[in-house]
């Protein structure tokens, strides 16, 4: 567990991660490096006092993947979920959560039940919606559960219907 009143910032080379990975940053997280949990979950609170202070986000720089066996977990109250460019998310178990709104600039795969055998589940929790950007998301888990109503967006409402009836089990 790493917590922090300042931000978190991940460098350099990859980060590969035996166990789980919990970061509470109560003036953000930026992922500049893929980060991986190879027998666990990765769990990210960009905003961890849920008050305002400079930053309050996870910010992604371009091409990040994030990759963790038991889940991943995304939650920035204040400053949101950000990406400068294309996002990888993929968990092979329980599943992605996204507990505030995201906008993310690129391509963005979201995986959440990375084996196909159907255990993972995409959350989208109360917090959101997810910006325009997020439309063209590419949604490669068994089942998707949507806490919010969706933005007056007629495209990313079309999208996500086709989701809803594709991956339905």
């Amino acid at each position: 567990i790493v917590q922090t009143q300042g931000t978190v910032v991940f460098n350099g080379t990859d980060n590969v991660f035996d166990d789980s990975i919990i970061v509470q940053a109560e003036d953000g997280i930026t992922v500049n490096t893929d980060v991986t949990s190879s027998n666990g979950a990765i769990t990210f609170d960009g905003d961890s006092d849920n008050n305002a202070d400079t930053v309050d986000n996870i910010s992604f720089s371009a091409g990040r993947a994030l990759t963790a066996v038991t889940g991943i977990t995304l939650d920035a109250t204040t400053g949101g979920i950000t990406g400068a460019g294309s996002v990888s998310l993929a968990s092979t178990n329980t599943g992605i959560i996204f507990n505030d709104s995201a906008t993310i600039a690129g391509a963005t795969t979201i995986n959440a039940d990375s084996d196909g055998d159907g255990d993972g589940v995409f959350t989208i929790a109360a917090n959101g919606p997810i910006a325009d950007e997020l439309c063209s998301t590419d949604l490669g888990s068994g089942e998707v559960a949507v806490a919010i109503g969706i933005d007056a967006n007629p495209h990313f409402q079309t999208a996500f219907a086709a989701v809803l009836i594709s991956y339905r089990k």
